[in-house]
């Protein structure tokens, strides 16, 4: 059974409502790491210990991705259309935001960025960050460039340019071999670290102890990120197919045990997506939590709410740590931790006030202008599906 063109599958509001926990993940990690405003180095370095979390909260919004975008994938789209939407969703923010971004950088020079850029401010640099090309040359110069979190909507750029393609691919794997390609899937992200080994040179940065060409194609390089995606594709087809994963009592703590196992590992990997395999698990959980009769606690309404709002906060937050740095706290000062957590909760809420702003009065009027929601349907699974996904009486459409 699949949903006619125009109608909506089931909802899956769990898997929304877990992306404000990812988005905060990596939000805490910006605001009290990579801002470095605590003065004691030992709390400093502890802090650290964020930054493999928040990397691994990438790669779960990268299975996300994959899973939702095949999940509510109509037979009758057309590439156009999908690219609109993506385009309708993605890009104001992000102009807005690497805008902004821009200007401090071309106003403070690099070191504005809190990164490890070394050299000098490069136009052509922004020019690249602003069109989504700029992580597709291992060049920290680049990489980092006036905003440096947009990485991760480059590599999104390429899964949404390949995804009318890829969707035909994923439909056409018989069920019973679904399996098989999901774990090679997985397999290859692991892979994707431990190739990127091979590639020497000097430290990216001495708090960043890997290569710059290994931090590129580790953690940055859009093809090394592609294997991710595509395992949210397949699992949103075995779900479909009728496949129960592990609980979610299983699931969550093998994605926490992966994160420790990378730290013992060595540095690319906490930078490299060797937590795709337990993220997918716990996507794929999830998923089957919110086709059940009972609602789940991620599916409050509030919860739900704020995941909706987790794209503005991903790509406006860190321009916020930036002009709080540069403007309030002042460039390279550091705290005691009193003062400390209170200019961190300052970023945290102006965070939260410039992600609101740009959700209802940017994201919200764009896509109701270029991508206006379609209607719910009664009775829906995903395209390519042999089996119903849920009993059309449970299945809880969302609204838009």
């Amino acid at each position: 059974m699949t949903h006619s063109p125009g109608q909506r599958p089931p909802a899956l509001p769990s898997l929304t409502g877990v992306r404000f926990f990812a988005c905060g993940t990596v939000v805490l990690a910006h605001v009290l790491a990579v801002s470095r405003i605590f003065s004691d180095a030992q709390l400093q370095l502890a802090l650290g210990g964020l930054v493999p979390l928040a990397t691994n909260a990438v790669t779960l919004f990268f299975v996300l991705s994959g899973f939702v975008l095949t999940w509510t994938a109509s037979p009758g789209d057309t590439a156009r259309r999908f690219w609109r939407r993506r385009a309708a969703k993605v890009l104001p923010n992000h102009v807005v935001t690497c805008t902004a971004a821009a200007v401090l950088v071309a106003l403070y020079g690099v070191q504005a960025e809190l990164s490890s850029a070394h050299g000098p401010w490069h136009p052509l640099a922004v020019v690249a960050n602003l069109f989504l090309v700029h992580v597709w040359l291992p060049d920290g110069d680049f990489i980092l460039a006036a905003h440096p979190v947009t990485w991760s909507l480059a590599c999104e750029a390429l899964f949404y340019l390949l995804f009318p393609v890829l969707i035909l691919v994923v439909r056409r794997i018989r069920p019973a071999r679904l399996p098989v390609w999901a774990l090679a899937t997985a397999a290859a992200t692991v892979c994707v670290p431990s190739l990127s080994l091979l590639l020497a040179g000097p430290p990216f940065d001495p708090q960043v102890p890997v290569s710059e060409l290994q931090f590129w194609a580790a953690y940055v390089f859009p093809v090394s990120r592609l294997p991710e995606f595509v395992l949210g594709m397949l699992l949103a087809r075995l779900v479909a197919e009728g496949w129960r994963p592990p609980r979610l009592r299983y699931g969550v703590p093998a994605l926490f045990l992966v994160v420790v196992v990378g730290l013992a590992l060595p540095p690319v990997f906490v930078f490299g997506p060797l937590s795709a395999g337990p993220a997918g698990l716990v996507t794929a959980a999830l998923a089957v939590r919110s086709l059940g009769a009972e609602p789940f606690w991620l599916e409050r309404p509030w919860l739900v709410a704020l995941g909706r709002r987790t794209y503005a906060c991903y790509i406006s937050h860190f321009v916020v740590v930036m002009y709080v740095r540069q403007y309030v706290t002042g460039p390279g000062t550091s705290f005691g931790v009193p003062v400390a957590l209170a200019y961190a909760a300052l970023m945290v809420v102006l965070s939260a006030l410039v992600a609101w702003a740009l959700y209802r009065f940017v994201e919200c009027p764009v896509m109701a202008r270029l991508a206006p929601p379609r209607a719910p349907a009664d009775r829906a699974s995903i395209p390519g599906s042999r089996k119903p996904v849920t009993d059309p009486s449970s299945a809880r459409v969302e609204k838009p």
